[in-house]
């Protein structure tokens, strides 16, 4: 096809895009191919290719792999977190009794048990896999 590349010569048919555009020093193919013709040939050959069982389960497995890499949290981290979270209920509850009752001590305190829940339940997940 020389420099040129194929290209949509109308919504019918392609043809060598140097031809189409009065390149003829570029290209001196004038034919062109039915659009029907290359789009069966394109979805023949991926059906072929990349749909065979083999590959289809290939790409699965490592779509999984990166998957477990890339949302797998590590033992190690979610164990530092839960001691910040340990370290931080302390607090509160050394202000509680330094300061009394107080409204945003309890919804602090609360907001750290949950997290420190989700932690936990992480760090069983976690060591489970």
């Amino acid at each position: 096809m020389g420099v040129g590349s194929s290209s949509p010569k109308n919504s019918v048919s392609y043809g060598c895009s140097s031809h189409t555009n009065s390149r003829d020093v570029f290209c001196t193919q004038r034919g062109t191919t039915e659009r029907t013709r290359v789009e069966s040939k394109v979805v023949s050959g991926i059906k072929e290719r990349l749909l065979d069982d083999s590959v289809v389960g290939e790409v699965a497995r490592e779509i999984r792999r990166r998957d477990r890499r890339d949302t797998k949290p590590s033992a190690p981290t979610t164990k530092k977190s839960i001691t910040g979270i340990d370290r931080q209920i302390g607090n509160v509850v050394d202000s509680l009794t330094a300061v009394g009752w107080s409204e945003a001590l309890k919804s602090r305190l609360g907001d750290l048990e949950d997290e420190k829940e989700q932690l936990v339940a992480r760090l069983s997940i976690v060591d489970s896999i």
